[in-house]
Parts: C-alpha cells; structure tokens; sequence
C-alpha cells in the first residue's frame, strides 16, 4: 500500500493538532462555564421564589422573606454564588418585593459572571369589602 501524502505534508498532522486541541478545549471550558452560570442563576431564582413565598403568604412578612431566601441561598448554593446578597422591599399597592444577586463560580480567569433575580407579589392580606 502506497502513501498518500507527499513530501511536503510531512508533519502536517501535529500542526493541525496544535490547532484543534487548544480550540476543543476552550470551546469545552466555556461550555462548563454556561454550565455553572445556569446552575448558579437558578439557584439564586429558587431562593427568590421562597422568599417571596414567605413574605407575601397570610401573615408572612418581609424579614421572614428575606430571612427565608438568605437561608435558600446559603444552603443551595454550594459554592456556586460568592458574594450573595438579599434585599426586600415593600411597594406600593401592598407587594413585596425580594431581590437576591451574587456572583456565579468563574472557572474563566478575570472573568466574574453576575447572576440576580427579582421576584415581587401581593402580601396576603385579610381585607373587609365594602
């Protein structure tokens, strides 16, 4: 069996490796890092939502809201969020509002990835007609 290749594509095979692998594998970190940003984004939107399910239930309040999301935050993460914080405020029209943010894991050096969730409802609230 003869060889294809001709003289002057000697080595050519090592080049192109020199090409690919490095691309496959930055193309691989960032799909691991989209990974851990969807991870930490919904870790941060689960502890909204039990915030704001606390605050706005019947006799629910607003430190019980944030309190509630803190303790999500903290007991999900796992080291996905740095930095996380939670605030609430309450809005017109009776609704609470409870806003969590952090930073998702970077595994890109100096790269820093914000994820935040805002979730807002109405307080329960016992109200006479009329």
């Amino acid at each position: 069996m003869t060889s294809t290749r001709s003289w002057n594509e000697v080595g050519s095979t090592v080049v192109e490796a020199v090409i690919v692998i490095p691309a496959f594998m930055l193309l691989l970190l960032v799909v691991c890092q989209a990974v851990l940003w969807a991870e930490a984004s919904q870790t941060v939107q689960t502890a909204a939502a039990s915030g704001d399910q606390i605050a706005c239930e019947y006799g629910g309040s607003l430190s019980g809201g944030i309190s509630s999301a803190e303790s999500m935050l903290t007991a999900h993460s796992s080291g996905l969020v740095h930095n996380g914080s939670v605030t609430g405020n309450l809005l017109p029209a009776s609704m609470a509002e409870i806003k969590v943010s952090g930073m998702a894991e970077s595994i890109i050096p100096g790269m820093h990835f914000p994820v935040d969730a805002v979730r807002i409802g109405p307080q329960q609230r016992y109200r006479i007609s009329g």
